[in-house]
This record gives structure tokens, C-alpha cells and sequence, in this order.
């Protein structure tokens, strides 16, 4: 029976470059780990949230460390592609994940936790409709961590050159950006930015955000920790909204502190592009 090492090299290298920007198969499990490590810090023992949707699933990167930190809860990944999906199973090769490509088949309130990565960094008019989906699947008082491209990101792209487009006249990000208009979304051609104040807009209709970590996803992408409010909570008002903005100034000042000492950790190492065992060891460090 072929490994899982073996199995992965068998894949199609555009499905591979695509979700993994390498064919090496120690990235792809590195930052694989690396998210789920970011999961735990948010959410806490994963193994407590009984049912488990990968929203965006790709190859599975995330769901096979998930699987061996929750091994009795209910994993379930979902993406449109149907041919990454097809991959995703041979790669996995694992009959207790349940692989779709469609969430119209899947119960409201049906989730614990559903997390969404490099999902909404390349969505533009789908972006509400998405949202009002993740928020029918989770039941109440359930979680979502989904991330996003915020505007430092967006000025640091612009600046190096890795944007360029005649409409632009500022490294300023006005609300939103998006890279490769008229493609199609969803794909690697489009690339979206948010302004961090006009994500936590867009998702606010639907989640009480909980807290936003400016690049706390390998200093690239930002995420936003996400809540489905019950009927209880609704109504309890301020003094909820008041408990929560006080938590997320205190957790946005530890995400500064820690943010800068990842910055300066790259400047000092030169590196462009970090292996994710390298980030996880940095995160076990900063996080003590």
C-alpha cells in the first residue's frame, strides 16, 4: 500500500502548485500543522467540537493533522472543485473524512467549527453569500475562523512590486483591492484585499467577531476569530458587545507585540519564504 509521501508525489503538479505553491511534500504537512496550531491557540481543544467543517478544503493539507488532533470528531471538507476533491481523496485516503462539493446537502446548524483559509483572499461578489452559507451551517454560540489579505499586506505587495495595475495611484488600500478583476472567483488569478475595517464590516452582519489578528497566519494573511450569536446573546446587548471589544484591544496588543517579533525574526534570518516548521517552532516561542 503506497505511503502518503508516495501518493502525494502521483498528484497532478497544477492541483499541487496551485493549493501549495511547491511540490514538497514537507511544506505542504508543515503548513498543514501550522494552521491547525493556529485553530488550537483560537479555539482550544479542538477534539471538544464534535462536528468539523474545512471550508475550502483543497488537498486536504489541514484536514490530515486535524484528523489525528480530533480523531473522534466529524470531519467534513468542502470545495468547488470537483477534480481538487477527487485528489483530495486518493491523497487522504481516509473513509471517516467526508469529502463534498456542494454545502446544499449539509443540515443547518450543523457544525462546531468551520474554518475557512485563502478562501475570501480570492472572492469579490460572492463574499456576502458565502458568509450568510458558513453562518447557516454553524449552530449557535458555534465558531468560524476565516482569513483574509488586510491592507499592510496589500501596501508591502505594492511597494515590492508583486501588484502592479494602472489604477493604482496609492499604497493606501481604499476599502478594497482586486487583483485580477473579471476572473474567475475562487481561483488563483484573483487576489482580494480588505481593509481590515471593511472585512470586520462584511462579516459583522452575520458573526459577532470575536477578535481580528493582523497577519497572524505565518505573517501573511489576517484572520478574523468569529461567533454565531444566539437569540439569548442577541438580546443581552451592550454589556456583551462591551466584554468583547474590551478582549479583543487586549488580544490585538499581544498580536502587535508578537507580529513585530516575527517581522524582525524574518529581517534578521533574510528569508523569503519560511518553512512552516521553522513557524511553528517561532510560535511555540512567542506564545509562552
Amino acid at each position: 500500500m503506497a505511503t502518503f509521501s508516495e501518493r502525494f508525489l502521483e498528484l497532478p503538479d497544477d492541483l499541487v502548485i496551485k493549493v501549495n505553491g511547491s511540490k514538497d511534500v514537507q511544506t505542504f504537512l508543515g503548513i498543514g500543522r501550522c494552521v491547525v496550531e493556529v485553530l488550537e491557540l483560537e479555539i482550544g481543544q479542538l477534539w471538544e467540537c464534535p462536528n468539523i467543517l474545512d471550508f475550502g478544503c483543497g488537498l486536504g493539507r489541514v484536514l490530515k493533522p486535524l484528523s489525528d488532533r480530533a480523531p473522534y470528531s466529524k470531519l467534513v471538507g468542502f470545495d468547488i472543485d470537483v477534480a481538487m476533491l477527487d485528489a483530495c481523496r486518493f491523497l487522504l485516503d481516509d473513509q471517516k473524512i467526508r469529502l463534498v462539493s456542494s454545502t446544499a446537502s449539509l443540515p443547518d446548524a450543523s457544525f462546531d467549527l468551520v474554518f475557512a483559509i485563502s478562501v475570501f483572499t480570492h472572492l469579490d461578489t460572492s463574499i456576502d453569500l458565502w458568509l450568510k452559507e458558513i453562518n447557516r451551517l454553524i449552530r449557535p454560540n458555534g465558531r468560524a475562523l476565516l482569513t483574509y489579505h488586510d491592507e499592510t499586506l496589500f501596501a508591502e505587495m505594492v511597494v515590492a512590486g508583486q501588484i502592479a495595475d494602472r489604477a493604482l495611484t496609492d499604497i493606501a488600500l481604499q476599502e478594497r483591492f482586486i487583483v485580477g478583476k473579471g476572473s474567475e472567483e475562487g481561483g488563483a488569478a484573483m487576489g482580494t484585499f480588505l481593509t481590515t475595517k471593511a472585512w470586520e464590516a462584511l462579516v459583522s452582519p452575520h458573526f459577532e467577531v470575536l477578535v481580528t489578528t493582523p497577519r497572524g497566519l505565518f505573517g501573511h494573511q489576517s484572520y478574523s476569530l468569529l461567533r454565531k450569536p444566539d437569540a439569548a446573546r442577541k438580546s443581552s446587548g451592550d454589556n456583551t458587545k462591551s466584554l468583547i471589544t474590551e478582549l479583543r484591544e487586549v488580544k490585538e496588543r499581544e498580536i502587535r507585540y508578537r507580529d513585530k517579533s516575527v517581522r524582525e525574526y524574518l529581517d534578521m534570518r533574510k528569508i523569503n519564504h519560511v518553512q512552516a516548521t521553522e513557524l511553528i517552532e517561532l510560535r511555540k516561542k512567542l506564545t509562552r
